[in-house]
């Protein structure tokens, strides 16, 4: 054997031992959050429509969309910042690593101070977008400035989280969201309970974040075990990096963002406000159900991240072999899950639903499910391609996503030639372009693989 693939399998090797037990701690951690998340989510949603109905809650999810857009003040900082500290993590540049924080809160709090200006302006319009009137209107109308505010300390402490992330420490963040919605669940049933109607939404995550918040600072100070007051300042250099990586991922989040709210607008102005919780379930219960695997691909960008950092040219051999283990990973457990809950759909939704059971769910539900089982398999294409520096993509299959949901629905709706809309044929456009972003991410990750094979090659043979 060559000297130079010696030298690769040595890197090698020294990556599986010092990476290979934290990167198993994180995926089997991230499993276990994402079941009690699930649950959580599964609670609470049955617990919220008790009391709210599908009415009051739709006005509720039509907040919260306001929530998603506040995001893109994010400006891709948070998955830069997961990277980034990443690499400097593994250079052993804690100072580095505190600066990037830093940064990343100084251009996170211009940025939302600015959303904020343009909601409280502009609240007039965003909420008319929705067709509400009458008193739905005024209750939107009044709290979007304030959920606005929550919003804005939202994507701060989620850097926050990224950073810790990036430390390696994946299975402190899934353990720390998981409690977080713990604390969201619990102090909004409180005021469920003690009459503050939709406001109980806006203190439950408001509570959940300064938890976070807290508990984030800690675990961070714990990992690196420094902190000095000249390490936190603001870093001109490490901010533009950020900015630089991020601007992909932010203009596809722009995109992105735009699906689920306009997916939202089309079936409150065409169906009708009651309806748009039918989506939501059908949406955020696949996407739970897709989360139940996709979550132990996460780890995959710091880790990945700090092989690159360290310039071993054994990549090529991480990238093939983490492909094979993903794709038979998904292949076996992801297809045998969808397809259970495919089959027992209608059952299931019946059981966790009882008098609230919509006969409109398992049919939006299980398109859905479809649409979400293809996206599983775009989830490690994704989380490569943005360790290695390849953010671009990340705008483009959003580009995909959007025009695929958007055309195939006014597809559907020219096709009933006028007729009414329902919230299956939204959840039809919506699995189009999941189905479309899947193809286009694994074709980049495919090209990504074989230019590090070409690399390795030309290596080997110096």
């Amino acid at each position: 054997m060559s000297a130079a693939r010696l030298a690769i399998r040595a890197l090698q090797l020294r990556f599986d031992r010092v990476v290979g037990s934290q990167l198993k701690l994180n995926i089997v951690s991230g499993l276990g959050a994402n079941i009690l998340s699930a649950l959580i989510t599964v609670v609470g949603y049955r617990l919220y429509l008790n009391y709210l109905g599908y009415e009051r809650y739709g006005l509720w999810l039509i907040l919260s969309t306001v929530l998603i857009m506040v995001q893109l003040g994010n400006f891709g900082i948070s998955p830069a910042l997961l990277k980034l500290v990443a690499e400097d993590f593994a250079n052993h540049d804690i100072a580095g690593v505190y600066r990037y924080i830093t940064s990343a809160v100084f251009a996170l709090s211009l940025g939302g101070a600015l959303l904020v200006c343009v909601i409280w302006l502009f609240r007039s319009p965003i909420v008319a977008l929705f067709g509400l009137k009458g008193e739905s209107y005024l209750i939107v109308y009044s709290m979007l400035p304030y959920l606005s505010c929550v919003s804005v300390y939202v994507i701060m402490i989620d850097a926050l989280n990224a950073a810790l992330g990036g430390l390696g420490r994946y299975d402190l963040v899934n353990y720390s969201q998981t409690a977080s919605q713990v604390v969201s669940l619990c102090v909004t049933l409180i005021g469920l309970q003690m009459g503050w109607s939709l406001w109980s939404f806006v203190a439950g995550n408001a509570a959940a974040y300064v938890f976070l918040n807290i508990v984030s600072l800690v675990l961070i100070r714990s990992i690196t075990r420094s902190g000095r007051l000249s390490d936190i300042a603001v870093d001109q250099k490490r901010l533009v990096r950020l900015l630089k990586f991020g601007s992909w991922v932010f203009s596809g989040s722009v995109v992105g963002m735009l699906v689920n709210p306009i997916n939202r607008v089309l079936i409150s102005r065409f169906i009708g406000v009651s309806a748009i919780p039918i989506y939501d379930i059908a949406y955020t219960g696949t996407m739970k159900i897709r989360n139940f695997l996709e979550i132990g691909f996460r780890p995959l960008l710091p880790a990945l991240s700090s092989l690159q950092a360290s310039g071993s040219e054994a990549i090529h051999q991480r990238l093939v072999s983490a492909e094979k283990a993903g794709s038979r990973f998904i292949l076996y457990w992801g297809t045998a899950l969808h397809v259970i809950m495919f089959i027992g759909a209608e059952w299931a939704l019946k059981l966790w639903l009882g008098p609230r059971f919509s006969p409109a769910l398992p049919p939006a539900f299980r398109i859905m499910l479809v649409g979400a089982y293809c996206s599983l398999w775009a989830v490690q294409a994704y989380y490569t391609l943005l360790a290695f520096g390849r953010s671009m993509h990340v705008l483009m299959c959003f580009v995909i996503q959007l025009a695929l949901d958007v055309g195939a629905i006014y597809l559907i709706a020219f096709l009933h030639r006028g007729g009414p809309m329902s919230t299956a044929d939204v959840a039809t456009g919506a699995s189009i372009g999941l189905a479309g972003v899947t193809l286009y991410l694994r074709w980049q990750s495919r090209r990504l693989r074989t230019e590090y094979r070409e690399n390795c090659e030309a290596v080997t043979l110096k």
